[in-house]
């Protein structure tokens, strides 16, 4: 998006600088029939300039909303893999812890009764460590249930969102064209006009067998023949 943008900004500075060249240009009068044309096609350059100015920003607009929302929904996947990687190692060592509390109370079972109120207390210990174990073990399934859920909503929806841009996208460029077409459209019929009304020569109209005028013209005419038979 940065290189679109920064292209679009590149267009409209060189078409910036061109409208300022033909301005200055058309200001020399070196022929004062390009002046006017000049000036016009500065005025396009000036129009040209804006309108990819307004892309640029309506780029930034349109795809800029939906990556800020991407970059902000790619941070929150991530702490929620790093949530869920942290809830994956409490549940193997609480799973770890109960399998020692086990081990220990094995052995004090085979060595009979007379470890019998250390029994108990370490009964007490695996059934909390079996809690913890369980709990632990719930909260991760948990977390990946919702993390499915969430990965396949953003699918869904995220992926309208970016067909949406895209399409808004495209339906501006198409408009931004079309505008530019019709103001070129516009200069040149102009510029044709112009042209029908300032022409510097028109070709003489031959007429045959024209009878001689009135005219002072027609008079000298005749003179300066009869003078020179």
């Amino acid at each position: 998006m940065e290189t679109m943008v920064g292209q679009r900004k590149m267009m409209a500075e060189a078409a910036g600088d061109f409208s300022a060249s033909l301005h200055a240009l058309s200001t020399v009068e070196l022929s004062p029939s390009l002046s006017g044309p000049l000036d016009a096609l500065s005025e396009l350059q000036l129009t040209i300039r804006d309108v990819y100015d307004r892309q640029a920003q309506q780029d930034v607009l349109t795809f800029g909303i939906i990556l800020e929302e991407y970059i902000r929904l790619i941070g929150s996947v991530k702490q929620a893999f790093a949530q869920r990687q942290k809830a994956f190692y409490s549940w193997h060592t609480a799973e770890s812890e109960m399998q020692k509390k086990k081990t220990t109370q094995d052995k004090l079972l085979r060595q009979g009764k007379s470890q019998q109120d250390r029994l108990n207390q370490m009964g007490a210990e695996v059934a909390d460590a079996e809690r913890k174990c369980h709990h632990a073990r719930m909260l991760f399934e948990d977390m990946g249930r919702l993390m499915r859920a969430e990965l396949d909503r953003f699918e869904k929806e995220k992926v309208e969102d970016f067909k949406s841009g895209v399409e808004t996208f495209l339906e501006s460029a198409v408009e931004a064209q079309k505008e530019l077409i019709e103001k070129w459209e516009t200069f040149l019929m102009q510029l044709d006009a112009d042209d029908d009304e300032t022409v510097f020569y028109r070709p003489p109209v031959i007429e045959g067998n024209k009878p001689a005028g009135d005219t002072a013209i027609d008079r000298a005419r005749a003179t300066i023949n009869d003078d020179s038979d």
